[in-house]
């Protein structure tokens, strides 16, 4: 059975480009913006998630650092 599930969802291409073309179209009309600023919002975005928990691990760690000692 997995086999034949395999064959079926199998694809050419990495992604759909249907699907691709369909997501691009939504993404622009409902932002109103150039592709180039979608790619920045997403960058800043996929940068501050990790960049913002190490700083509170960061904080939490001299935090209780300073709990030890006091």
């Amino acid at each position: 059975m997995n086999g034949l599930i395999a064959v079926v969802l199998h694809h050419a291409e990495a992604v759909d480009p249907d699907l691709v073309g369909w997501l691009r179209h939504q993404i622009d009309a409902f932002l109103g913006v150039d592709a180039l600023a979608i790619v920045i919002m997403l960058a800043v975005v996929i940068l501050t998630l990790p960049l913002g928990i190490g700083y509170a691990a960061l904080r939490y760690r001299r935090a209780a650092q300073r709990r030890q000692i006091d």
